[in-house]
């Protein structure tokens, strides 16, 4: 053939003439005919030496990512992690069978068949015996004259048992049919150098065989691999959309959040706020009691919670967020009987657009839950200090993304400066007077609108700096200044400055020579004594009991779900609907084959999602209407009627409306799906029809027909799979009727003409 890219050349375009179509992957992997033999023997043909062996790559990871772009369309990928090899290698890893099982298997069949009459043994209508070419097997098993059959057929047996490479491919085709045998299962093999589908079925039940055109195509069921350049095996499988991702994270956060906030319907919240890293989730775990520790490794020293720690609130030990969505646990208020929803926000800037999405949706779920709100923002030593003002516009950002009108959402403000060890000697007074001159420099207008209000709300809410003592000296980690709003107060106001976490008004435990991580001081071996030489961990106290009784005093924000938005940009929404649409145009490409398989579980993956949507829209939307502003800073309140959308509290409207835009492409891919399969069985029907009435008096109804109405069949059988999704399809017995009335047409108009064959009068 000359060059090899000659040779592609040619060969794709006999493959294209004898699939009389263009070749495109969603084309060849249905298969709609079957290859002619020569058309499997110019595969088979296709090596890159004339050894008949198995070849190598260099290049693997190019081969590989070209076939799975050719795929994509397909709805396929290849199987990770499967590697690739021989049919049998790849078999095995595609049915979760044994190797040294499979083998066993296949030359069993292979025996079975060799003693019976192999003129009769065929799989999708083509003899076993043609299957297998002689000339690329190995010495042991090629035919010559001293050979009998029977031995040529053991040797060939023993080579596909005990060979564990099957590094000759002469066997390939013969191992797909027995297989398919063997086993009872259908296979496609998909040959990605020529976008072709070979399928191997011991389906017989028609007549003549396995007739593609009267097959519905490969669904999920039948066993699917990819033959690679150099006749190497590769399993496929469905590809896996972003949607299913989004699913998977959506299912998490309902399992994490219905365990941590049971019956809370209707309690007050607060509302812990600030960005990565500032630590909102370290705040969390010392407001719930947890025991922390101060972990000094020798490079790092932290604040961390050593057990127990709060599941979906994992404090992050570097600057990247480790809280991928709202968390809530319950906590008691000190100063009355009632509990508290303590809410830790994530990021709202996340990479994983779906991450943003499920983010946005927790907090909808748990503002649907609170009847009121108060809110603490934490902020940064460092960033007060430095007058970082890059740091209050992100923050800033993150705010106008929850509140319709901070301003008014202010007044139910503190603003907490967490302590860090690696923070310098800095009073409230201090911090203070930064942040007012951070307000009177007029460098970033987007700045200005969040320390705006932050500074007048510092004069209702003054500012508080959060310390702790450590168990060594019960003194503070910094130095003794004492915060102004609690001077003059008496203990139960001020709070016990050695109370702990756990116990708000205990004393502090004992100091261990050498706590274990866990907080035992159960002794060590040697080799985890070594391990925890280098670090040293100290248990530390918050005043706890404070800092709840500071929260109880605030004015909380009433019908938090009348201001809090959903904080769902409009990139991200375009990123929602992109994601349902590729689970649509999945669908709609099943259609075509149609695969009801997949057509049923990428409408099931839509409408879970759905279903997860709806049941974060919060449970208020018969409150009073929103009282949305000009901006997130505060602004004159919109007039006028609402409409019953707009009546709605602003974070349920937001949500339905979210929810709309997946609910939208599940309702037209189901609504697609109808009207193709009712396109498709109703051109059956017509080549049916049109069968009978071209049928001459002395032949046979066109096979052509017969296969329309069999297809046809099988498809509305098959459909009976999406019922749950699509309502209206017709059913195979109106088809039976169809047929039958036509056969009555056609005899009826017969018996009409004088026909002289009693025969032929009797088939009519």
């Amino acid at each position: 053939y000359g060059s090899e890219l000659d040779k592609r050349e040619e060969l794709a375009s006999l493959i294209q003439l004898a699939m009389g179509q263009p070749a495109n992957p969603r084309g060849a992997t249905s298969a709609p005919r079957l290859p002619e033999l020569e058309l499997i023997a110019l595969l088979e043909g296709h090596l890159e030496s004339d050894a008949g062996s198995r070849q190598e790559h260099a290049d693997d990871a190019a081969i590989w990512q070209s076939v799975n772009d050719q795929l994509t369309t397909a709805g396929f990928q290849l199987v990770r992690g499967a590697g690739r090899g021989s049919v049998l290698h790849a078999l095995s890893a595609a049915l979760g069978v044994a190797y040294v099982e499979l083998a066993a298997s296949v030359a069993d069949k292979l025996d079975s068949v060799a003693a019976g009459d192999m003129m009769e043994t065929a799989v999708g209508g083509v003899n076993v015996l043609d299957f297998i070419t002689w000339g690329r097997l190995p010495d042991t098993c090629v035919d010559n004259e001293s050979e009998s059959p029977e031995t040529k057929w053991r040797a060939l047996s023993n080579y596909i048992r005990e060979d564990e490479t099957l590094d000759q491919v002469g066997a390939d085709w013969l191992i797909l049919a027995l297989a398919s045998l063997a086993m009872d299962r259908n296979i496609l093999v998909y040959h990605a150098g020529f976008d072709v589908a070979v399928r191997f079925t011991p389906d017989d039940t028609l007549p003549g065989g396995f007739v593609p055109d009267a097959q519905l195509a490969p669904g999920a069921h039948w066993v699917q691999l990819a033959m690679l350049d150099g006749q190497c095996f590769v399993p496929m499988e469905p590809r896996t959309t972003r949607a299913h991702g989004l699913l998977s994270k959506l299912d998490k956060m309902t399992t994490v959040m219905n365990e941590q906030i049971q019956r809370a319907d209707g309690a007050p919240a607060v509302m812990l706020l600030g960005l990565t890293g500032v630590g909102k989730s370290t705040m969390m775990h010392v407001l719930s009691g947890r025991q922390m520790y101060l972990v000094d490794d020798g490079t790092n020293s932290s604040v961390k919670v050593l057990d127990g720690c709060i599941p979906g609130s994992t404090i992050s030990q570097s600057s990247n967020s480790e809280t991928k969505m709202a968390n809530a646990i319950r906590i008691h208020n000190p100063t009355s009987q009632e509990e508290w929803l303590l809410i830790d926000t994530p990021g709202f800037n996340d990479t994983e657009k779906e991450d943003n999405i499920v983010n946005a949706l927790s907090i909808a779920k748990v503002m649907g839950m609170c009847t009121s709100l108060r809110i603490v923002m934490l902020i940064n030593q460092s960033d007060i200090v430095s007058s970082r003002l890059t740091s209050f516009v992100e923050l800033g950002q993150t705010i106008s993304k929850l509140f319709a009108d901070f301003g008014m959402a202010s007044k139910s403000l503190a603003i907490w400066v967490p302590k860090k060890s690696e923070d310098g000697d800095v009073d409230v007074k201090r911090l203070t007077k930064k942040l007012n001159a951070a307000y009177k420099d007029k460098k970033n207008e987007d700045a200005q609108k969040l320390l705006g209000v932050l500074v007048r709300q510092l004069e209702i809410q003054p500012l508080r700096l959060i310390k702790y003592t450590t168990e060594e000296d019960g003194s503070d980690d910094d130095d003794d200044d004492s915060d102004d709003e609690d001077k003059g107060k008496g203990p139960d106001e001020r709070g016990s400055p050695t109370a702990s976490g756990s116990s708000p008004s205990g004393s502090t435990a004992p100091a261990t020579k050498r706590p274990r991580l866990d907080g035992s001081p159960e002794p060590m071996d040697n080799d985890q004594a070594e391990a925890e030489d280098e670090v040293d961990t100290k248990k530390v106290t918050f005043e706890v009991d404070v800092l709840l009784r500071r929260l109880a005093s605030m004015t909380p924000l009433e019908s938090p779900a009348e201001q809090v938005l959903l904080p769902l940009s409009s990139e991200s929404q375009e990123h929602l609907k992109s994601v349902a649409r590729e689970v649509r145009d999945l669908c709609e490409a099943a259609v075509e084959l149609p695969d009801f398989e997949q057509i049923t579980q990428a409408l099931e993956l839509l409408s879970r999602i759905v279903g997860r949507f709806k049941e974060v829209e919060p449970a208020v939307s018969a409150t009073s209407p929103p009282k949305r502003s000009g901006g997130w800073f505060g602004g004159s309140t919109s007039a006028g009627n609402p409409t019953p959308a707009e009546a709605l509290p602003a974070i349920a409207r937001e949500v339905k409306e979210a929810t709309s835009i997946v609910d939208a492409q599940y309702v037209q891919a189901a609504l697609n799906v109808k009207s193709r399969i009712e396109e498709q069985v109703e051109l059956r029907m017509q080549q049916l029809s049109a069968g009978l009435s071209q049928t001459n008096l002395g032949g046979q109804l066109e096979p052509a027909a017969l296969h329309a109405f069999s297809w046809a069949c099988r498809c509305l059988a098959a459909a009976k799979l999406v019922d749950a999704h699509v309502k209206g399809l017709p059913v195979e017995d109106t088809l039976v009727v169809r047929f039958k009335s036509l056969l009555d047409g056609l005899c009826n108009q017969t018996m009409l003409l004088e026909v002289s064959d009693p025969a032929i009068k009797m088939t009519l």
